[in-house]
């Protein structure tokens, strides 16, 4: 993780939230490569089902 990155996203958070303590979450959170990882592959695999379906919902 970055910290110039998570720094950067804190004080943005802070400021468009005026919650700091929020905002030192929301930043981890964002910076944090393994669930961002895990958030990708939830969301490719929602997509392929998605597109799989026979009904065409999508």
């Amino acid at each position: 993780m970055s910290k110039i990155k998570l720094i950067y996203d804190f004080f943005r958070l802070w400021i468009k939230w005026g919650d700091r303590k929020e905002a030192w979450e929301d930043a981890k959170f964002i910076n944090d490569k393994k669930i961002q990882n895990e958030l990708k592959d939830i969301d490719l695999r929602l997509k392929k089902h998605f597109e799989n379906l026979d009904n065409g919902v999508h």
